[in-house]
């Protein structure tokens, strides 16, 4: 049984922008690494390219969101199997 420390230190969380432009990764830990496609200058305004970062963000934040609750419960359903 690893602590919830290690747990948050082995997340990541994926998030991909509609178009697939853009794609962030978060980790437990607070990092965010951002990809852009090669050619996102050449087809994207700024105004896109936000838009496209924001639906990336939104995905990225809802599937870590998810995997911290599972986390969680593992947790917590260890602790209290301890018990």
């Amino acid at each position: 049984m690893g602590s919830i420390a290690d747990t948050y230190d082995a997340m990541r969380a994926v998030g991909r922008s509609p178009d697939r432009s853009v794609t962030l990764t978060l980790s437990g830990r607070g990092q965010l690494e951002v990809e852009l496609d090669p050619e996102v200058r050449f087809t994207h305004t700024e105004a896109e390219l936000a838009r496209q970062i924001a639906g990336a963000a939104r995905i990225a934040i809802a599937a870590f969101q998810q995997t911290q609750a599972r986390a969680i419960a593992q947790a917590v359903d260890e602790a209290q199997a301890a018990w």
